[in-house]
């Protein structure tokens, strides 16, 4: 008469450690921190440049620090920096903030270094008689 209750009790006891397995496998396969932007600096001049970046998926929020700075939020993925000094290496950093999904965290920040161009000198024009 007690064997029955003990197999029962060990069935119970081992549907609930599969069980607790399983949820605790399905939290982990989602968590981890978001990929890191694909950066691109475009529209680099003498006193300003442009940099953007692709949509990271289940960010909230991206973060930057120019120059070394102090750190920014955006919602944006693109940014022109301008008024800037030719021919001078500035300094880029952004992650991807997690948004409201608490599964992830930040993705590391990506680093640039990009230089100004230099003024460009123009020659002189050639007087012309007419």
């Amino acid at each position: 008469m007690r064997k029955p209750v003990i197999e029962r009790l060990f069935f119970a006891l081992a549907a609930a450690s599969v069980a607790a397995g399983c949820v605790k496998d399905a939290a982990e396969t989602t968590s981890g921190s978001l990929p890191e932007p694909e950066v691109v600096v475009s529209e680099v001049s003498c006193t300003s440049f442009k940099v953007s970046w692709k949509e990271v998926t289940d960010a909230g929020s991206y973060t930057y620090i120019f120059n070394g700075g102090e750190e920014t939020e955006t919602r944006d993925n693109s940014l022109v920096f301008s008024e800037l000094s030719p021919n001078q290496p500035y300094t880029f950093a952004v992650r991807a903030n997690a948004g409201s999904n608490g599964s992830y965290t930040a993705s590391k920040f990506v680093n640039l270094r990009v230089t100004t161009e230099d003024y460009s000198s123009l020659s002189a024009p050639e007087p012309t008689l007419v």
